[in-house]
């Protein structure tokens, strides 16, 4: 480290009394898995575990066809539904009167399709977030708490050390280049070292 630096970026520092490590930056101790997540982003309650470094591409990529298995399984359902009582008019009232006879003939067909489709919603909002996360290079984590951390912050300006421009972001999240080990990155200092020695790097 730069010793005319260090002063200024050893405050940003952060140590961990339960692994007992300096953190790495943009890492977060996870206390469910008891362990600092390099690039923590989220716990994730459906895969019981945490999306970092090593596995926020995977994650992303399961939203993605999530999504995709739901609009098809919705749109087909809806398909059937009109096709089963096929609407004479175009209407609000006529589409009303198909869910109300298929909750009357079928109701368990269409508690299904609602849940299908509020799980639709919920899933598409994740991606959505998780896209400008990735666009801006901020992960949840960062924009739920950037008030607490002080490398996003200079004068009560906030500034994002990590955006590199969309374009770059999209690359660097997805390892196409600006590849940063995120396991051996302390300080905002850090990155622009890593830029020009990416031997160094440890690709995750």
């Amino acid at each position: 480290m730069n010793n005319e630096n260090s002063p200024i970026q050893l405050r940003y520092l952060k140590f961990c009394p339960t692994c007992q490590i300096i953190k790495p930056l943009r890492s977060k101790h996870d206390s469910i898995s008891n362990k600092c997540i390099a690039k923590f982003d989220h716990y994730c309650g459906w895969g019981y575990s945490s999306v970092g470094q090593e596995n926020h591409r995977q994650f992303v990529l399961f939203l993605s066809f999530f999504l995709i298995l739901l609009c098809i399984f919705n749109i087909r359902m809806l398909s059937h539904f009109l096709m089963v009582y096929q609407p004479t008019k175009s209407n609000n009232y006529i589409y009303f009167k198909i869910f109300l006879n298929l909750y009357e003939q079928n109701p368990s067909l269409l508690l299904w399709y609602i849940i299908w489709t509020i799980l639709n919603i919920f899933v598409l909002n994740q991606l959505v977030h998780q896209v400008k996360g990735i666009f801006n290079n901020l992960t949840i984590n960062e924009f739920i708490n950037k008030n607490k951390y002080q490398h996003f912050w200079n004068h009560h300006l906030f500034i994002n050390p990590f955006n590199l421009g969309y374009i770059n972001n999209f690359k660097q999240f997805w390892g196409i280049s600006n590849h940063i080990n995120w396991y051996d990155t302390f300080t905002t200092q850090h990155l622009s070292k890593q830029d020009t020695d990416q031997d160094n790097v440890i690709y995750i």
